[in-house]
């Protein structure tokens, strides 16, 4: 499984690297791939033999010394103003001038410097589900709601798809993943997917 991804993933760094160079993907072949990738994910973390010893217990829990609530909020907000005022003053539809200003078409407004903060957001959104605990659960929630909003201001497949499997695999490391949240987070992930691409796809003709 781990190599399968492995191979997968350099497919995408190859595409994002070349763009417009690199073959298009059709619609037929995202949905193959979707449905492979989501039924032998399933079957490897629902019949996988390993199990992984919770070391929670164990592991220090780490904090940052200061509270950054009030900045995260802010920073949230700013991303709503920013994708009411793209969404809204381009040319087409509302997804799909956000679309259009992700790829830098001329004349539609950008996110502009809070893209600068993304990769920040999400170093946080990752410490805080490593060392979740009762008192962080209101960070983690606004973490997901940055991440979220960033991933429809991008309308981004692979934004959207970041913060999900990032948490899955730290849910998995830490053993805390359980079988019945794979069966309810699998169909509504592949669902969400499935219609952000036809959405676009709808939009884009």
């Amino acid at each position: 499984m781990m190599i399968s991804a492995l191979v997968w993933l350099s497919v995408f760094l190859v595409g994002l690297l070349l763009e417009g160079r690199f073959y298009p993907i059709k619609d037929e072949a995202f949905i193959a791939w979707m449905t492979w990738f989501m039924v032998t994910w399933l079957i490897f973390f629902l019949f996988s033999p390993v199990h992984i010893e919770n070391n929670r217990t164990i592991a220090e829990i780490r904090k940052i010394p200061f509270d950054y609530t009030w900045p995260l909020i802010l920073l949230i907000g700013w991303l709503v103003y920013k994708i009411w005022v793209i969404g809204y003053s381009g040319p087409e539809h509302f997804f799909f001038n956000l679309r259009l200003a992700a790829t830098g078409t001329e004349g539609l407004s950008n996110l502009g410097l809070i893209e600068r903060f993304y990769p920040l957001i999400f170093a946080l959104f990752l410490f805080e589900h490593i060392y979740a605990r009762r008192e962080n659960i209101y960070l983690r929630i606004l973490l997901w709601c940055f991440m979220l909003l960033y991933a429809m201001a991008s309308m981004s497949k692979l934004a959207f798809l970041t913060p999900i499997s990032s948490w899955v695999i730290i849910q998995g490391i830490s053993g805390r993943l359980k079988v019945r949240k794979i069966v309810i987070l699998a169909p509504i992930v592949f669902a969400a997917i499935m219609s952000l691409h036809f959405l676009r796809a709808a939009i884009s003709n």
